[in-house]
């Protein structure tokens, strides 16, 4: 305990920096910590003002500390942060661990935005052409998203048929249970990659298992994805208990013409469930290798072998961490940057039967 960090200073810790983001033009990393906000120490009784200012989306100041010699925290420079307007890819890092002949593919994908599938069929495309036979998927910060992307991600996954069934929604006596195939999941997405089953089948890894890593911010489709998956094939779930949203609801409009009513309603009443029927878990997913990452700080870059998410990982396939590592960078294709946010997959009421489709907020 000091004067930068104590039960009444606290500090803030950089979890993850986004490429040409404010944060890294002002060449702050993973695993920076920072005690002020525009000059204020951070305390348990600001903290909320605080968070405040930092997702305000104006200028803000930080400064920084260091902690060198592992007792006394030191001030640092301090830097501002500008906003900007970056894009915000959701495939960060694609990377090859390796031993005694055994290739493992890593991938850390911070949300569901299907107008970048193109990029999570790119990564998978580098890992198969380097055999790899194990895959860790990193979705400790993802927030969810599309659900037709997540259908993508699974199929990928795993040994799946287009006529399985992705998902169950399963509602009232009034609105039933409807059962959502692959094909029905990935034909509402927007974007062409992967539309075509056979596109999807043509770049799965030769994988048995996979390993998902978790924090509780790990959210919607990214749960949809850990659940989804169980029936067809082994999930060893490494982190924290997941967020806890496994609702979905029916999307309702005036289709009248003329329309009368402008307004849209969007009632939650379906609950999620994998093929196998389970879910279940609006108390979040429980990991089965349980741990924090802040356990060991400061925070090692995403995708490192000493990672503590990725470590724990790495021993259950190797017995260590002592692994030869390549890293891969996906193809970057640039694009038009639709002004939509997509998140979680809701149902809309066609008038003649629900099927799940994208609900876009703008």
């Amino acid at each position: 305990q000091n004067q930068y960090f104590s039960a009444t200073n606290l500090l803030g810790v950089f979890t993850l920096v986004g490429r040409e983001s404010a944060a890294e033009r002002a060449g702050i990393e993973r695993g920076f910590y920072f005690s002020k906000v525009n000059g204020q120490v951070i305390t348990p009784g600001n903290i909320e003002a605080v968070t405040t200012i930092l997702v305000s989306g104006k200028s803000i100041s930080l400064t920084l500390v260091n902690n060198a010699s592992g007792n006394v925290w030191t001030e640092a420079a301090t830097r501002t942060l500008a906003p900007v307007n970056f894009e915000d890819r959701p495939v960060y890092t694609t990377r090859v661990f390796e031993k005694n002949g055994i290739k493992t593919g890593y991938i850390f994908y911070k949300s569901f935005n299907e107008f970048f599938d193109l990029d999570l069929f790119t990564a998978f495309d580098k890992l198969k052409a380097k055999n790899v036979t194990e895959l860790i998927v990193d979705l400790r910060y993802n927030p969810g998203g599309s659900v037709s992307s997540a259908a993508k991600l699974c199929a990928l996954i795993s040994k799946v048929n287009s006529t399985d069934a992705f998902g169950i929604f399963k509602g009232n006596a009034n609105l039933g249970t409807v059962t959502q195939s692959f094909n029905n999941a990935i034909s509402l997405s927007s974007n062409s990659t992967g539309k075509n089953f056979s596109e999807i089948t043509g770049r799965r890894l030769a994988i048995k298992r996979v390993y998902i890593l978790t924090t509780n911010n790990t959210a919607s489709a990214a749960e949809l994805v850990i659940n989804n998956l169980k029936p067809y094939l082994p999930v060893i779930q490494i982190g924290e208990k997941t967020f806890g949203k496994d609702e979905a609801g029916l999307f309702i409009k005036d289709l009248r013409q003329p329309q009368k009513v402008a307004w849209y309603m969007q009632p939650t009443v379906y609950k999620l469930f994998n093929a196998s029927s389970n879910g279940g878990y609006m108390g979040g997913i429980l990991p089965d290798i349980a741990d924090n990452e802040f356990e060991t700080l400061p925070l090692q870059i995403l995708s490192s072998q000493d990672d503590r998410l990725i470590k724990q990982a790495l021993i259950n396939i190797y017995g260590d961490n002592k692994v030869l590592t390549e890293i891969l960078r996906p193809v970057i294709i640039q694009q038009n940057i639709p002004t939509e946010k997509i998140w979680f997959n809701s149902i809309k009421n066609t008038g003649e039967e629900n099927k799940p489709l994208l609900m876009r907020l703008y």
